[in-house]
């Protein structure tokens, strides 16, 4: 953003990010084919670790980082790093979109921006959103309460 431009990654990658800017909202988007099981929010514990994208190999997480994991890996690190693996690729054909509530993000808020979201992907890339889920909680870290949305579309 210092030169001026917005970097762009590929269509799909910057049609979520065009959502992010549009509705201040933070928005993840996985591959939904590379996810394994469940995806679930927990703290990270010692031995967790993560190869974010364009790195080759592991990188340990300090333990009680809230992490994404799905049966056999980490995903994500909550708002910091993903996993090069469940990344963005112009192979990817089903993704799965993701907020998850910060402090002063209403759930109206997360909602709008899921469907704002949606609607780039659909509108810039031949791709179909499998899901959305909006995690909310009591704090930024705090794993409290959570709220789950699954929507097919």
């Amino acid at each position: 953003l210092t030169k001026n431009h917005f970097p762009t990654i590929n269509t799909l990658v910057d049609s979520c990010n065009l959502a992010v800017l549009s509705n201040l909202v933070p928005l993840g988007i996985f591959d939904y084919q590379k996810l394994i099981g469940s995806l679930i929010l927990r703290l990270s514990i010692p031995g967790d670790t993560i190869i974010p994208i364009g790195a080759k190999v592991p990188q340990e997480i300090p333990s009680g980082l809230p992490i994404f994991v799905d049966d056999e890996k980490v995903v994500s690190v909550f708002y910091h790093r993903d996993s090069d693996f469940s990344k963005i690729t112009l192979a990817t054909k089903d993704v799965l979109l993701m907020a998850v509530a910060v402090e002063g993000v209403s759930i109206p808020e997360l909602e709008a921006g899921l469907d704002n979201g949606t609607n780039f992907i659909l509108k810039y890339n031949v791709i179909f959103v499998y899901f959305y889920i909006v995690f909310a909680f009591d704090s930024p870290f705090g794993i409290k309460r959570g709220i789950f949305w699954f929507k097919p579309f």
